[in-house]
């Protein structure tokens, strides 16, 4: 199973530097945590494998076992790829607030083998979908269904890493927004790629935020369709640095404002916008 995996990454057009895999979690609860010892790993105790707030020793046999070194890439435990077999597992109900993915050397990849695996923020006192501050975070196959948001990132340096790739994500039924990346820190990069996703009732599909200042911008969206939105993209810039916008195979229907960039009146940002196919 993992060579198949690492085959399908290889081929799967990713943009910038891949995150350097050591361990991967394979995910066999429903419930989005579940109950650390029991004999099912849950998406939560995985996100807590890769944070380092929950240890290998803490784990019972049979969560374990779900637990897989990568070929060549040495000893270490540190959970870098989260697979969801959405074909034994085709939705994770989740109970409350995931743990925040925190930023690590060696980022997070997860993603829903055999199709798109559905995780559903809809329960009662969800206040957030997943919730991150890794510039190393990769995601592919997944649908984000209902509660507040589908992913918030809080986003420092992307120097060297990918940044935040999403391909063949899924956010449907948001009540505030789909997407939302804040470049939190100056003199920086920040990267955003989504590539292959689809925005369903979604009141704001696509939020990003770079008013911090000198940063270098890199948005590209590439076959993106948004339906049902208030708002298809809004982005925002600040002072210095540069920034480039890419539109490639993009389609919009929105009640209010399709594409709205925000940039200072005096000192902006220099920008290179450029577009394909894009309505």
């Amino acid at each position: 199973m993992i060579i198949s995996i690492l085959s399908a990454l290889s081929l799967g057009g990713f943009t910038g530097p891949a995150p350097a895999f050591h361990a991967v979690a394979f995910i066999t609860d429903p419930l989005s945590h579940g109950v650390v010892g029991d004999n099912l790993l849950s998406l939560n105790e995985a996100i807590r494998l890769h944070n380092g707030t929950l240890t290998l020793s803490q784990l019972s046999a049979s969560e374990q076992i779900q637990l897989s070194l990568l070929p060549s890439t040495g000893q270490t435990t540190d959970i870098t790829w989260i697979e969801i077999d959405s074909e034994a597992l085709p939705t994770i109900t989740v109970e409350q607030d995931l743990d925040t993915i925190v930023n690590t050397t060696f980022g997070l990849f997860i993603r829903g083998g055999g199709g798109p695996a559905v995780i559903d923020f809809s329960g009662a006192g969800i206040t957030r979908g997943l919730h991150s501050t890794s510039s190393n975070l990769v995601l592919q196959d997944l649908h984000f269904l209902g509660g507040p948001s589908g992913l918030e990132l809080l986003q420092g340096d992307a120097t060297g890493q990918p940044g935040c790739t999403l391909d063949g994500i899924l956010f449907e039924d948001h009540s505030l927004f789909g997407l939302k990346v804040t470049g939190t820190q100056p003199n920086a990069i920040g990267r955003l790629i989504v590539s292959d996703c689809e925005f369903r009732n979604v009141s704001n599909a696509i939020e990003f935020d770079e008013t911090a200042a000198n940063r270098i911008t890199i948005f590209e969206a590439h076959e993106v369709r948004i339906t049902g939105a208030d708002t298809g993209v809004e982005l925002a810039v600040g002072t210095g640095g540069n920034a480039r916008f890419t539109f490639d195979r993009v389609v919009i229907e929105s009640s209010s404002v399709g594409i709205q960039l925000v940039a200072p009146a005096t000192n902006g940002r220099p920008l290179l916008i450029e577009g394909d196919h894009t309505r």
